[in-house]
Parts: structure tokens; sequence; C-alpha cells
């Protein structure tokens, strides 16, 4: 293994003990622009690097790879151009050939352009893997200067051909991602010598490069104020409506608590959110009931435990554990319907279980609560609109007293 391929190795190592940034995928818009700068390895395979009249002897040796991507990004799938450019190395040749008295000074390279058509197989938070296939046009030179002159390496054809790999990419931030990938190269008759002799070129690359993401996370959270503050009342409204006939039929108290993690919401929409709250729980607290709702951000299943709010609201679950006799505490995580259903399922376990352990800590007995999630059901607003699914967001909380 060559000195270079072992530092590559080692600063890949290093990469993937990096650790990812927390809830980075946060209110991402799709599609959007994603630009890719790698660094890596090329190495050749196969017969075409072998060297005509040495045996044994490769004529090229891996080398230094620079490429670069723009992709537009969908959901699970992208779409991507990309190009990239090799400089071989041919040291073996060179030395082969200096050990016999002879001086050689050869170089080669190899750059290819094409597209790729990338699959998102498991993508969490902060982190995802991909599978990539697509074509790629190899442009691969060289040449060898002698004591008798400068010849071309005119057996290296420039030819159409194939390239597929996998990926792995750990966002460190909301627009900056490391990103990791390995793939295969396959270009048929890249090497043609006069005489008809032919060769496939093929070749495997490992780079590491940083990706830099087109979208702003904050832009797919924004909300007209308006739109907002009527989606919390009639939300309020309805939800009322249905629990009083509930609080009536099983002498249960229900608390609905979304926990909010955004901590880019603007002061004025937090305040429009904060007095709407007020009023619906004036009014809940006449019917019997009381229900307070903060929302989660997209994608985010953790409480922001700076936010004054979200303290007062813990705390408030918690003085009222204290103050009646609370025989079991229900706790249910909810989620928009955008992305896969099963993984918005385990989004609302998590989102449910942040909460509990939130509530464990503050003192109420674990044995007393029982979490689950229910994914994208039984929203409270319809999904079609993104203060609807603002809306559905959520944790709700069931305080079940022994009256």
């Amino acid at each position: 293994m060559s000195h270079r391929l072992k530092y590559f190795l080692f600063v890949l190592v290093l990469v993937l003990a990096t650790p990812p940034a927390a809830n980075a995928q946060t209110g991402r818009k799709f599609p959007h622009a994603v630009l890719g700068l790698n660094l890596g390895y090329f190495q050749p395979l196969g017969a075409w690097n072998d060297h005509r009249y040495a045996r044994n002897i490769e004529l090229f040796n891996g080398g230094a790879l620079f490429d670069a991507e723009l992709e537009l990004r969908f959901r699970q799938v992208g779409l991507a151009l990309c190009g990239g450019y090799s400089a071989l190395h041919t040291g073996a040749w060179q030395n082969y050939a200096a050990a016999r008295g002879d001086k050689v000074e050869a170089s080669a390279s190899f750059t290819q352009l094409g597209g790729l058509f990338r699959i998102y197989l498991h993508e969490r938070e902060a982190d995802a893997f991909s599978f990539d296939f697509g074509m790629n046009y190899a442009m691969p030179t060289g040449q060898e200067k002698i004591a008798t002159g400068v010849y071309d390496y005119d057996f290296l054809k420039s030819r159409l051909g194939f390239t597929a790999g996998v990926g792995y990419h750990r966002r460190l931030s909301s627009t900056v991602a490391l990103a990791f990938r390995i793939g295969g190269m396959f270009v048929p008759g890249g090497v043609a010598y006069a005489g008809g002799e032919k060769h496939d070129l093929n070749g495997l690359a490992i780079t590491v490069g940083i990706r830099f993401d087109g979208s702003n996370p904050a832009a797919g959270r924004k909300i007209d104020d308006e739109i907002f503050s009527a989606a919390i009342v009639e939300a309020r409204r309805e939800v009322h409506a249905d629990t009083a006939q509930i609080r009536a039929d099983t002498s249960s108290h229900s608390i609905g608590l979304t926990v909010h993690a955004d901590t880019t919401m603007s002061d004025s929409l937090a305040q429009i959110s904060q007095a709407t709250l007020t009023r619906a729980d004036d009014e809940a607290e006449t019917a019997g009931s009381s229900a307070r709702f903060l929302f989660f951000a997209f994608n985010d299943d953790q409480l922001d435990l700076r936010s004054l709010q979200v303290q007062a609201e813990l705390e408030n679950l918690f003085n009222k554990f204290q103050q009646q006799p609370v025989r079991r505490i229900e706790i249910k995580g909810f989620a928009d319907n955008l992305g896969d259903a099963m993984y918005n399922l385990r989004l609302s376990e998590r989102r449910a279980q942040e909460v509990k352990d939130e509530l464990v800590r503050r003192g109420v007995p674990a044995e007393q609560i029982f979490c689950f999630g229910l994914g994208a059901n039984q929203p409270l607003q319809s999904n079609d609109t993104p203060a609807g699914r603002m809306m559905n967001r959520r944790v709700e909380v069931n305080l079940i007293y022994s009256n």
C-alpha cells in the first residue's frame, strides 16, 4: 500500500470520527442545489495499466484525485453533474527503466465528465447513506520523454463509460456536510494499441470532501404570522370541542403539549403564538380542560431547553402532577405526513420519548409514564398547508387522574 493511500485512509478515519450535527436537516426545502468538492485517490485496475514491453511492471500507479459535482437534490433522490481530474504516477516504470540505464520521464492524467443518479437509501437527521450510478466520458492522456524525443500515449482513448458508487454524508451544520464515497469506473475499449490489442479502462476512486447545501433551512419554517395565528385559534377550537366530551366520558384530564426546538423563530411570531395560547387556555379552563401547544420544527425531535416557554410548559406539567392524584401519564408523539411513513412513526416516538425523559428528570416516576408514537395519524389540521403541518408536529401529554 502506497504512503499516499495510507495517509488518505488516515484522513478518512478522522472524517468518520467527526461528531454529526444534531437536527441539521431541520426545515429543509426540496428540491435544492448541493455543491460538492472532493479530494481522494484513484487506483487503476486491470490489464490496461500493465506495461506492454516490461513484464510485471505497471505503467501507471494510483494518484491524487480531485472532483466536483453539482447536484439537484430531491427528497430521496438526486441528479448530479460531475467532473474529476487525477494525476497518475509513473514511478514504477521510470525506476524500472533507470535500473537498466535508460532515462525515462513519463506522465499521465485522467479526466472525466458525466452525470449521476443518486438514491438516498437511509437518511437520518444528521447523516445519510447513498448509492449512485451514471455515465461518464473518460479522457485519459499521457506522454513519455526519452533521449530520442517525446512520445504521446496514443493508445489511451477517450470513451464513454459507466460509474457507480456508495456514499456516506455526515452533516456538520445546516448547510455543510462531510462526504465520503467509494466508486468504480468502467470504460470499454479505453486502451487500444495499434496492433489491435484492446483493454477496458477500469479504476477505483475513494474520495472525501465537503458538500455545501443551497437550501436555507430557516426559509422552510417561515410562515406568515396571520396564517400561523389563525391556524392556532382554529386548532384550539376543534381540540377543545372534541376533548370536552372525552373528559366528561373518561374523567381524564388532557394537556396538549407540542414542543418547539426552532431557535430561529422570530420574536414577533413567538409573541403571537404565546398570546393565542394564553387566550385558548383561559377558554379551556372554563370547560374543565387545559391545552397548550408549541411546535416542533420539521424533522426535529429535541426540546429547546434554553426556551423559557418550553421550561414553563414542563414545569406546569410537573406542578399538575404534584397537585392532583395522577394514576398515569400518556405521552403521544405525532408528525406531519411529509416523507416516509415509517420514518415519521419513529420520529414521533423519539419526540414522545424526549418529553418523557425530561419529565423523569424533573421527578415524575418513569413507571407512571407511557409513551408511544402515532406518526402522521390523527392530524389536528390538514397537511396540505405549511401552517397545518406545523400544527401536526406535536406531542400530546394526557394526565389520567385516579378519580
